[in-house]
């Protein structure tokens, strides 16, 4: 788990039309963008290390759904009533570790977020929450 951005600081997947994002990243195979975890409109830096593989229908725009890409559209519509927000990046093994001590060591398919959870205080000061998978939509 990555730690958690707070204070004034949105987290998002980074939708500021860089190629990066539009193509499909490395590490996830099919369908698979680089979602930056705090978007370069909220202050977000563009290394690597903010970016990790988020499937294209977590990432992108899906008509009448709620995705993570959905979730920021609220925040920036809504700033006020979106605060304290943390994004913590879940893996579907978190004690995985390479024989390198680094990345390079490490299946492809362990780099890729099992989830992206996130918690916020509304307006009124009440916690929320909401869980992203990071798979392709049912039904296609």
């Amino acid at each position: 788990m990555l730690p958690s951005l707070g204070g004034s600081q949105v987290p998002s997947a980074g939708h500021d039309g860089r190629d990066q994002q539009r193509a499909p990243y490395d590490l996830g195979g099919e369908g698979f963008n680089g979602g930056h975890l705090a978007a370069h409109e909220f202050g977000g830096p563009p290394e690597a290390i903010n970016v990790v593989p988020m499937h294209r229908d977590v990432n992108l725009p899906v008509k009448n759904t709620d995705t993570f890409y959905a979730f920021e559209q609220k925040v920036r519509d809504d700033p006020g009533n979106y605060r304290d927000i943390r994004v913590e990046v879940r893996y579907a093994d978190p004690d995985i570790t390479s024989p390198t001590g680094s990345l390079e060591g490490l299946d492809p398919a362990s780099r890729v977020p099992k989830e992206f959870g996130v918690r916020w205080r509304d307006f009124a000061n009440m916690p929320k929450r909401k869980s992203y998978p990071n798979e392709p939509l049912k039904g296609g």
